[in-house]
């Protein structure tokens, strides 16, 4: 996106600083970034992070990986606890950096915010682009330019510092071609199937009314949360709608900042009973839904899932969204009232709850045969019969999975994503352990792997080795960062080494 965006005119830079505004907004206040307290802050070279002193340096993360990423929002719980984790890293090694005596002098900052590509045109480096961003996109955030060029400096910190610890990583082209035939030689899987068997368990009624009781807050045996909004919408026109893209583009971001500017003064209003007249008073198009469910539509809208995300984002504290685009324009939305979820009675959900039970004791038998019989196999074949041989004494019967390659694999197969797995987890001649499968369980035995094509090696060999050597750096970085969490000068929250999520 950042190279198109070089070669376009004024009013595209103009799109993309507003979208960048829409994303970094939206993302930045997702309301459950405070559910990190103070209890879940960390120590940085024997200083104490608070949640405001990481609310900062998550800020420009954000900033960071929004501008590397062309201006878009990593709008999901996955990427906001990512870069939650590579907030903790980046403080971590900048702390390392700064000791070490890492500096970046000003003629350095200054020359790398000059070549980032949506500060070109044909280029060369356009003052008036900078200017833009810092009064249309910074200025709005509350950012000042002198924090944007700490920003860039300290990443330029770590990334030099960063070098220094994984520059002398090396790919050899034989670590290459083995993770190529690794990954494009052809594989032959032998397996036995182990079907699940429910037939004749029973479940009794105190086991229900057990179960019943130690899953008081299971979705499954729950009506689902409920939602009301009032929403305001700035719409296409019908003949905008049938516009391309690019003609689209204009329109679209005078609607955004027509939706931004109200979501402000919603946002400072909080008064569900002045919506219509502050959305009225902006020329906006009002209304409020009934209640519906995530997965529900939102009448009387259409059905949308970006709709209905953006409203059960919200809040009784975070009651107003942010611009929300949509097919046909760009809405508003603040909360109205929220239906929780309630327990269903045990009647209800019983038959619900005799399946699982049932299901659950079927997995468990199977599971202590499947243990069983792999480890059978696996002597047997140990000690040198074949994999069949063995299988068939036990009076299992033997199924080959057509040969395919680890990474172009077949998709019809459900269980496909099984079979990859554990051609990278086995060796060949090895026999798997017990694994549940789509349809009951398998043990798999690796037949054999032929080599990849020597030809596509050679075209690849580049994308390989960039990966593999990635990879090791990866690991090289959280060895060090796992180095420094052993001493007392450092003390990181769990969910930085996977251990538990951000909340």
């Amino acid at each position: 996106m950042l190279t198109f965006l070089r070669e376009q005119s004024k009013w595209m830079m103009i799109l993309f600083f507003t979208l960048l505004f829409f994303s970094f907004a939206l993302f930045f206040n997702i309301s459950a970034l405070d559910v990190m307290s103070d209890a879940k802050a960390g120590k940085i070279d024997g200083k104490k992070y608070s949640y405001e002193d990481f609310k900062v340096a998550f800020q420009g993360i954000s900033l960071w990986f929004q501008i590397e990423s062309g201006g878009q929002s990593p709008d999901n719980e996955n990427s906001r606890n990512q870069l939650m984790r590579m907030t903790w890293l980046h403080l971590a090694l900048l702390a390392e950096a700064n000791k070490t005596g890492v500096r970046v002098s000003d003629q350095e900052v200054i020359d790398f915010i000059k070549k980032l590509p949506f500060f070109q045109k044909e280029g060369k480096y356009q003052a008036e682009y900078y200017q833009q961003f810092l009064r249309g996109f910074l200025g709005s955030q509350g950012i000042s330019a002198n924090r944007f060029e700490q920003i860039v400096r300290e990443q330029l910190i770590v990334d030099q510092f960063r070098l220094s610890l994984i520059g002398s990583i090396k790919v050899s082209p034989q670590e290459s071609l083995s993770l190529f035939n690794r990954m494009m030689g052809p594989v032959k899987l032998s397996i036995v199937r182990l079907p699940m068997i429910s037939n004749g368990i029973t479940v009794t009624p105190e086991e229900i009314q057990k179960e019943y009781e130690t899953r008081q807050s299971d979705p499954a045996l729950m009506t689902e949360e409920l939602r009301q909004v009032a929403f305001a919408a700035f719409r296409f026109t019908p003949a905008q709608l049938k516009m391309n893209e690019k003609e689209k583009s204009e329109i679209k971001v005078q609607l955004a900042e027509k939706a931004q500017n109200l979501s402000t003064k919603l946002y400072s209003n909080h008064d569900i009973a002045q919506f219509p007249i502050i959305a009225a008073a902006a020329s906006a198009i009002s209304g409020k839904t009934e209640s519906f469910s995530l997965s529900g539509a939102a009448s009387p809208l259409p059905p949308s899932v970006h709709f209905n995300r953006a409203a059960f984002r919200l809040s009784k504290e975070d009651s107003v969204s942010s611009a929300v685009e949509l097919e046909d324009g760009f809405y508003v939305l603040q909360l109205i009232n929220i239906t929780p979820a309630t327990l269903k009675p045990l009647p209800q959900v019983a038959s619900v709850l005799q399946k699982m039970i049932t299901d659950r004791k079927a997995a468990e038998a199977l599971r202590t045969q499947g243990e069983a019989l792999a480890l059978k196999l696996h002597q047997s074949v140990k000690s040198g019969s074949t994999f069949k041989s063995a299988a068939n004494a036990e009076k299992l019967s033997v199924q080959e999975i057509p040969e395919f390659k680890p990474a172009e694999p077949a998709q019809k197969d459900p269980d496909m994503n099984l079979w990859v797995s554990l051609s990278q987890e086995l060796q060949v001649g090895q026999v798997s352990s017990f694994k549940p499968s789509s349809n009951g369980g398998v043990i798999v035995y690796y037949e054999a792997q032929k080599a990849g094509n020597p030809e596509e090696f050679k075209k690849i060999q580049p994308m390989i080795e960039s990966r593999l050597s990635n990879s090791y750096q990866s690991r090289a970085l959280n060895d060090f960062i796992k180095g420094l969490a052993k001493t007392s000068r450092y003390q990181f929250p769990d969910y930085v080494f996977g251990s538990g999520t951000a909340e």
